[in-house]
């Protein structure tokens, strides 16, 4: 399996690096941005919450914590994006954690 996982990983690099090295895109025109100039709430037309739990109770990885879409995990101060992981037992969709923070897309 480690063997199979190392392979894997050597053909993405050989790939990114011969195909991807190879390209004369431009990229000069912003598509989205966000300047966070307001204080308060993350904006929810430009970010999404994600929330949900993947199928099994746990965020890949094991995580032992939930994200939320509450201002005390994430909200936007002085032009700065912040997200708060926060020592906590929270208990949602019928999964009782340790810990808060926000995932935002």
């Amino acid at each position: 399996m480690r063997q199979r996982i190392l392979l894997i990983l050597l053909l993405f690099i050989s790939f990114s690096t011969t195909h991807c090295a190879k390209s004369n895109a431009t990229f000069d025109t912003l598509v989205w941005s966000d300047e966070f100039d307001d204080n308060g709430p993350i904006n929810s037309e430009k970010w999404f919450h994600q929330t949900q739990l993947p199928a099994g109770g746990d965020w890949y990885g094991g995580l032992i914590n939930h994200y939320t879409n509450r201002i005390e995990n994430s909200y936007v101060k002085d032009g700065f994006l912040n997200i708060v992981a926060k020592k906590e037992i929270f208990n949602d969709q019928g999964e009782i954690k340790e810990y808060t923070s926000a995932r935002l897309n």
